[in-house]
């Protein structure tokens, strides 16, 4: 499960510099 909330950061991350492009 931990690996579960590292992989939720991840895409948060994605999300937020696609969004900064």
């Amino acid at each position: 499960m931990k690996r579960s909330a590292r992989v939720r950061r991840f895409f948060l991350r994605e999300e937020l510099g696609v969004v900064r492009e």
